[in-house]
């Protein structure tokens, strides 16, 4: 079974690619970070302005916890796309200069992920209002960094349509593409 992950800089489409995968029956795994940050809204916890270090460490839980559910129970069958996973996370406290341990680093075991499919920003670039606006390129170079840490392969999904995503990922998982 093959645990693949969207990654990218903020609104670059992840959410809406990982929903039209889930059309064609695969399954999928949400991001952590918006739960963290309507749950925190809510509730008064640690938000990215007034406490980042703390907003990162609630994200990173999270989101290990929720993989860890579905790497045990998701059905079997087809793979499972996740929009981001912990190394995601890894390479944002690093952005936002928050300390990354070696507890964080262990709690990432090599080959968890078979690939990570590295998306451009669209050229459409709306902010959703939750996001902020971040370097890109910047954080393309620390989700390859992180993910090259424990030894997943990554795939650049240029700026094309919405489809032409969609296609351009089920060939490659698939195995229906020219190399």
């Amino acid at each position: 079974m093959k645990n693949i992950v969207l990654s990218g800089p903020s609104s670059c489409g992840k959410t809406s690619l990982l929903l039209r995968l889930q059309e064609h029956g695969y399954t999928a795994v949400p991001e952590s970070a918006s739960s963290v940050i309507i749950r925190n809204k809510k509730f008064g916890g640690p938000l990215f302005d007034t406490d980042p270090v703390a907003f990162q460490q609630d994200i990173f839980q999270l989101a290990y916890a929720n993989e860890e559910y579905h790497l045990k129970y998701r059905p079997h069958g087809r793979a499972m796309f996740l929009d981001r996973a912990l190394p995601d996370v890894l390479a944002y406290m690093r952005y936002l200069k928050v300390p990354v341990t070696n507890k964080h680093r262990i709690d990432i075991p090599l080959n968890r992920y078979n690939i990570c499919f590295l998306l451009e920003p669209l050229s459409s670039d709306e902010d959703n209002g939750i996001r902020w606006k971040e370097d890109h390129s910047k954080i393309l170079e620390l989700l390859r960094e992180e993910y090259a840490a424990i030894e997943c392969p990554t795939i650049l999904v240029p700026d094309m349509g919405l489809e032409e995503r969609v296609q351009f990922i089920i060939d490659i998982v698939e195995g229906n593409h020219n190399d």
